[in-house]
Parts: C-alpha cells; structure tokens; sequence
C-alpha cells in the first residue's frame, strides 16, 4: 500500500531548542516528551481539519491514516493512498431518482454524480459502493452475470486521506498548530521541572 503525508521537521522547533539551551534544561529528553505528545496530538487535530471540509466518519479518516516519528525531532503524519469510495461520503440514492446524490464537502449540498447515471449496489466483493456504466455491452466474466452481455459498471471515488494531508493550506495550519502545542507543552515541562 503506498503512503504520502507531510513532515512536520526540527525546522519549525529551533526556536524552542535555544529557549531550553538557555534555561539549562536537559533539552534532549524535554524535546522528547514534547515531540511524544505532539505526536499523539497531531493526528487528531489533522482529522478534525479534515472533517471541517469533507463529509468524512472519523472512522474513515482513522482508518488510512498514522502518524510516526521520524528521527529525533520530526513527526511524519502519513495517509495511505487507496482511494475512498462515494459511499463513504454518504451517498444515496433511490429508484425513482435519476441517480445517486453525494455530498462531498461538509455544507454543500447534494448533486447527482457525473450527470446522474451513477447507482448503489452490492458489489462482486460484497460491499456497498456507487457504481456507474460505461462503453458497449460486453460478455461479463465473473460475478452475478457472469456470460450474459452487459454493459460494464465501475466503483466511483473521490480522493484519498493522502490526497487530503497534502493540501497546502492543511499543511500550513498543522504547523502553525504543532508549534503551539509544542510550545506550550516546553513549557508546562520546564514548569514542573522547576517544582
């Protein structure tokens, strides 16, 4: 399965690092600690970002996405690439309609799918997706058809949490909060290192 993410580097903590040098504090392991709860921090907030803008469960975005450290002072927040399908966005859809309807940002509203074609049904692997026709009739090869002619469907999606963790303006606004929270979490270290 491929990854993609961001990289939240020691670039964005030099300035806390002089601040510990200066205090006299042992700033490997305070840097540390911080990076660890930065580190259990980050995904959350980055989920919540993402569910401010797309009409995604929280168990969805959980599901494809992680964060790790990588190296002394840098947290890689990762997501991997695999497509999400249209049902996860909360399609539906209804014989009399004249297609399934999805809304993929949070406050749009719904609109029919690629000009209405598209349709739920239980797929060959067993699960619910948003289907849709394309090309000529063919000779099916396996599943419920298998033999007759058919005009051949395809499962529709929409981005990936890699695709989402990589906008520019999450990317910034997941920086500017990891120096906060990584700020104010040198801080309440150096606070009770002083007791």
């Amino acid at each position: 399965m491929k990854f993609s993410g961001t990289r939240i580097s020691a670039d964005i903590f030099q300035g806390e690092l002089s601040r510990l040098r200066r205090v006299g504090a042992d700033g490997d392991q305070t840097l540390r600690r911080a990076t660890g709860t930065l580190l259990r921090r980050l995904p959350v907030e980055a989920r919540r970002d993402m569910q401010q803008q797309y009409n995604l469960s929280t168990r969805r975005i959980n599901f494809d996405q992680s964060a790790r450290r990588a190296g002394e002072s840098a947290i890689d927040l990762v997501g991997r690439r695999r497509k999400i399908g249209l049902i996860q966005y909360g399609a539906r859809w209804d014989r009399r309609s004249s297609g399934a309807t999805v809304a993929i940002e949070r406050g749009a509203g719904r609109s029919a799918w690629d000009g209405g074609g598209a349709f739920i049904a239980v797929g060959v692997s067993g699960n619910k997706h948003v289907f849709e026709r394309f090309g000529a009739k063919r000779r099916m090869q396996r599943g419920r058809y298998e033999g007759h002619m058919r005009q051949p469907i395809s499962v529709q999606h929409f981005g990936s949490i890699a695709d989402l963790l990589i906008d520019e303006a999450r990317v910034s606004r997941l920086g500017d909060l990891a120096q906060a929270v990584l700020a104010a979490e040198i801080e309440r270290l150096l606070a009770s290192a002083r007791r």
